[in-house]
């Protein structure tokens, strides 16, 4: 028997899920921050917001563009039931149990990892072989979150930036190739050994910058590095042409948050005076928070037969996530004093931000395409 439309491509309940979560998560750390007992303290948000809304969001993706890169399906019907149940059960356990909910986390990313890891190494797609591997990493990290408790900021900073190795490596695809696609006239430059050299940086300083005792400035040296690279890779990627286009746009603005985020990283690592939660927002909040909430909006209008256009209530959403990273970024910078105060708005913007979405994209998603088309 065939499954219904909405168990056929993982993009459909994971988007939905993370824009739950996006919202849920964040709404119940901004109350625990303004002194009403959630339960939601730092270590809880940071894994929620890195292995909660990153998982739903990493799952809608890649289960959906795998069966794109090789012809071929992954999970679909019951086999997708059970990676929402696991992803949902993780999210309770993490609630009740931070090892329980990590072990159930780690049994997530790795089922994740199996059910693309089949139709990746039996079409032979090498360029893709990566990605399984980077999901057993993440099960790596939920587990150690679970297991070693006195570990958790390491573990948490080291999540965030195999989140920005992920995003840069799809960023490195889908950046180009939309704006390729979405504006016409566009030159996009082939791909070359900058993406290379940019990518190896980011896996660099995924290793040396997460804790991991390294001689003198060795990590920012390796941060700066990585942001004048990343930052020289976006060039030929149709930015002039993406301008007008906010579909686009938000995909060029939140990829570059990952220079923006290395070199606050850089500057901290040689002496400013800035925690290392600064640099770290910029790469989440800005990096993977802006560019997933754009590529969420593009695939799902994509997938389910909707004009290619995002539509005010959309751009909406998108300008109030990007005015959430810099108030997260730079609020404590501007306005040491009201800390408090620029982390609330900063995580309102964001609920706000992410209400649109959901508002915008639970019809697309729970209905079948417009087209009639399956998927």
């Amino acid at each position: 028997m065939r499954p219904r439309f909405f168990w056929v491509l993982g993009f459909r309940p994971f988007f939905l899920l993370a824009g739950a979560v996006a919202v849920l998560a964040m709404g119940a750390w901004i109350l625990a921050l303004r002194g009403i007992r959630t339960g939601a303290g730092p270590a809880w948000h940071g894994h929620e917001m890195i292995f909660g809304y990153g998982g739903a969001v990493m799952a809608g993706f890649i289960l959906t563009a795998a069966r794109n890169w090789t012809g071929r399906p992954t999970a679909q019907g019951f086999n997708l039931l059970l990676l929402v149940a696991l992803w949902l059960a993780a999210r309770i356990g993490a609630a009740v149990d931070p090892l329980a909910g990590a072990i159930v986390g780690g049994v997530f990313f790795l089922a994740l990892a199996g059910f693309i890891a089949r139709p990746i190494f039996g079409a032979r797609s090498r360029r893709n072989y990566g990605f399984p591997f980077i999901l057993v990493g993440f099960a790596t990290l939920d587990l150690l979150y679970g297991l070693l408790p006195s570990a958790r900021v390491a573990i948490l900073r080291a999540g965030v930036h195999l989140l920005i190795v992920l995003v840069a490596v799809m960023g490195g695809r889908i950046v180009p190739l939309f704006t390729r696609s979405g504006a016409p006239g566009s030159i996009i430059r082939p791909r070359d050994r900058r993406d290379d050299w940019a990518l190896t940086a980011l896996i660099v300083f995924a290793i040396v910058g997460s804790g991991t005792p390294v001689p003198g400035s060795l990590a920012g040296a390796v941060a700066a590095i990585g942001a004048g690279l990343n930052l020289w890779r976006m060039r030929g990627w149709g930015l002039p042409q993406a301008w007008r286009r906010p579909l686009l746009l938000v995909l060029h603005l939140g990829y570059g948050f990952i220079p923006l985020g290395l070199g606050l990283a850089a500057a901290a690592d040689f002496g400013a005076p800035l925690s290392f939660t600064v640099p770290l927002h910029a790469l989440a909040v800005g990096g993977f928070g802006l560019l997933s909430l754009g590529m969420m909006a593009r695939v799902t209008r994509g997938h389910t037969g909707r004009p290619l256009i995002a539509d005010p209530t959309t751009s909406l959403a998108f300008a109030l996530l990007l005015a959430a990273a810099l108030v997260r970024v730079f609020g404590p910078l501007a306005f040491p004093a009201a800390g408090l105060t620029t982390l609330t708005l900063a995580a309102a913007l964001w609920i706000a931000a992410f209400g649109l979405f959901l508002a915008v994209y639970t019809h697309a998603l729970a209905t079948p395409r417009l087209d009639n088309r399956p998927g």
